[in-house]
């Protein structure tokens, strides 16, 4: 896995959107955080992604698998 963090959807592993900074990072490992760089951590669910995360027209969410915010030092 990507980063060590997923949910589940219909009982399948599914890896969460990744927002670092206010910038979706599709390479982004969460492994290689060092803890005190974390100013905040957030967990959103599809229906409770901001929408500046949202693709355009998707009224679901971010990612069929909520999305994880990470503002950093």
């Amino acid at each position: 896995d990507r980063f060590g963090l997923y949910t589940k959807r219909s009982g399948k592993r599914c890896e969460p959107q990744v927002v670092v900074n206010g910038f979706i990072d599709r390479d982004f490992d969460l492994r290689s955080v060092n803890t005190v760089d974390v100013l905040g951590f957030e967990f959103h669910t599809v229906a409770t992604t901001p929408l500046r995360y949202r693709p355009s027209g998707d009224e679901r969410g971010g990612s069929q698998c909520g999305t994880v915010i990470v503002w950093m030092k």
